[in-house]
């Protein structure tokens, strides 16, 4: 019979021993799965733009746009304009395009959610999103919208704070139901055959760059708001460096949504060490602002810097451009 050492309450020392083995490593897997979940979302920082492989990388800085290239892609920087127009019809029908039937549209997407429909947009109160659908005999033009852009709680107007909060890392609601009905349509075969091109302005194109990364389609952005690490993170590496062959930035020079140059600056430091930035993925071009000398004007009013590098003045309607300018996109 061998020895058994005891404690005081008559535990066995070996027993004692096991049980506290026990209760350390589950005390351990509970410390490391709490820190998991507490680091869960900072982790969504590390990832550095500037050590990809494929193709240029991340590209920092905007490049002078290119004539041919540019006249090719106004019209889509002008109909991104008509979600937010008091002459919306301007924006589109010169170009060739139309409004789809947007209620036929809603009865066939198989959707859940509170998405609504009048005869110029989709819309959902959940993020305060709408949606423009613009057609050709071979296209359709998908715009993003905000339904009352100036809505706000407290200081903030709805822009201002899903644009905080996107830079800050959070991934507000109104990107994910942006994906959602984007994806609706695409199941619905409503528009089959037809090529899809999604566009926007400021934070809209925000928007847009999200979806089109997040589903490999194509987008024309104008003074887009860059996509903080969150987005980023759920858009994953590989979809976002794809976004350079199929999204292209256009904004006006040293625009300060755009084109920010601190954000540029502290973006360069921070990914040499790893860490994710706010970004724009794709083919990021700049033109001249209309107004050189006050940049917050040049970007509340993008259009007029669109007129002016066409060689117009600022305030043209589309309807009095050129048919050559009009049609230049369908060559």
């Amino acid at each position: 019979m061998g020895l058994r050492i005891v404690n005081i309450k008559g535990i066995s020392l070996a027993d004692y021993y096991n049980n506290s083995l026990v209760k350390v490593t589950s005390m351990t897997g509970k410390v490391v799965l709490s820190a998991k979940k507490a680091l869960n979302f900072v982790s969504g920082y590390f990832g550095s733009k500037s050590r990809w492989p494929l193709g240029e990388g991340y590209q920092y800085a905007s490049k002078p746009v290119e004539r041919e290239l540019f006249k090719r892609n106004f019209h889509y920087l002008l109909m991104a304009n008509a979600t937010v127009s008091r002459k919306p019809e301007q924006r589109v029908q010169p170009f060739g395009f139309e409004y789809c039937d947007h209620l036929a549209l809603l009865e066939n997407l198989n959707i859940k959610g509170d998405f609504q429909a009048d005869s110029k947009v989709i819309y959902s109160d959940k993020g305060n999103l709408t949606l423009s659908i613009f057609e050709n005999e071979g296209e359709i033009v998908i715009g993003f919208g905000n339904k009352s852009p100036n809505r706000s709680r407290g200081i903030l107007t709805s822009n201002q704070r899903y644009s905080i909060l996107n830079w800050l890392g959070v991934t507000p609601t109104v990107y994910r139901e942006s994906e959602k009905i984007v994806r609706a349509i695409l199941d619905s075969n409503y528009f089959k055959g037809k090529k899809v091109k999604l566009v926007g302005v400021c934070y809209r194109a925000s928007l847009a760059s999200y979806v089109a990364s997040r589903l490999g389609l194509s987008a024309v952005c104008g003074d887009s708001a860059p996509l903080g690490a969150g987005l980023q993170r759920i858009i994953g590496r590989k979809r976002l460096q794809e976004s350079y062959d199929n999204i292209i930035h256009i904004s006006t020079q040293h625009d300060f949504v755009g084109e920010n140059r601190w954000l540029t600056f502290f973006s360069k430091f921070f990914d040499l060490i790893g860490l994710r930035t706010p970004g724009n993925f794709g083919k990021r071009y700049h033109i001249p602002p209309a107004y050189p000398k006050d940049n917050y004007r040049s970007h509340m009013f993008f259009y007029s810097s669109i007129m002016k590098h066409l060689g117009y003045s600022e305030r043209t309607s589309p309807t009095a451009l050129k048919e050559e300018d009009l049609l230049y996109h369908l060559k």
